[in-house]
């Protein structure tokens, strides 16, 4: 629950296993909860395609989906929206030496 309090956005991946899990269920109706609460949009749904049908999902979630805009796994682009929807910093800082400069990860390896 802290963990959801304090972050900015909660990443979801829908799957069968997120499904039959009480504890991402949990987590979401938090995540859902603390979004209500600070009027921000905080959730980032990837919807996977093994789900059952729309019918067949807990009902929480059916009016999360058809109530939100949500990314669906596989789709073109499905990196490139994914990072277009999450929170950027405010300031980007150069790394400090040559060994910080290896854990940055160009964006345009994300095309797929």
């Amino acid at each position: 629950m802290r963990a959801v309090e304090c972050s900015k956005r909660t990443v979801l991946v829908l799957s069968r296993n997120f499904l039959e899990s009480e504890w991402c269920l949990l987590e979401f109706n938090a995540a859902h909860v603390q979004a209500l609460k600070d009027h921000v949009p905080r959730i980032i749904l990837i919807k996977l395609a093994d789900l059952p049908k729309d019918d067949d999902l807990p009902e929480e979630i059916q009016l999360y989906l058809n109530s939100t805009t949500y990314l669906t796994w596989g789709e073109k682009h499905s990196w490139s929206k994914l990072l277009y929807i999450l929170p950027r910093s405010q300031s980007i800082q150069k790394p400090e030496s040559r060994d910080d400069a290896r854990l940055l990860i160009p964006m345009t390896d994300f095309s797929a």
